[in-house]
């Protein structure tokens, strides 16, 4: 495929193709699963990204079924970023829904977490070592 050449040539490691995850719909309290295919989840700079590939007039982000598409990656996929291939002229866009904040926020890394957690402990502690001495 000319885009996962594009993509390793342009820095990109490939994770995974053809990359399937389980939505979740509820309809009137009935939980309807449905699944979402991109064609590449990718690895670059530390982040994580979804990445779909689209030919023809569904290259343009003014199609509608391209951008309902990208926007249901954005809420399921848990990736740091949503890109669009245009196979016609070799070009990458990042994509960004502004009302979905949290959909693909960047997320903090296990290990910084864990050291926020030790620091937080470590600062409770230390408080309460000191309000003792009061």
């Amino acid at each position: 495929m000319q885009a996962a050449r594009w993509l390793e040539r342009h820095g990109f490691t490939i994770v995974e193709e053809q990359a399937s995850r389980t939505g979740m719909l509820v309809v009137d309290g009935q939980s309807c699963p449905f699944e979402v295919r991109a064609d590449f989840v990718v690895r670059k700079g530390g982040r994580t990204a979804v990445i779909e590939v689209k030919t023809g007039a569904a290259a343009a982000i003014t199609a509608s079924s391209t951008r309902r598409q990208l926007l249901e990656y954005a809420a399921i996929y848990r990736v740091d970023a949503v890109y669009l291939f245009d196979a016609n002229t070799d070009s990458l866009y990042h994509t960004h829904f502004p009302h979905l904040p949290l959909a693909y926020a960047p997320r903090i890394p296990a290990a910084v977490y864990r050291w926020l957690q030790v620091a937080v402990l470590a600062l409770a502690a230390a408080g309460g070592w000191w309000m003792g001495r009061l």
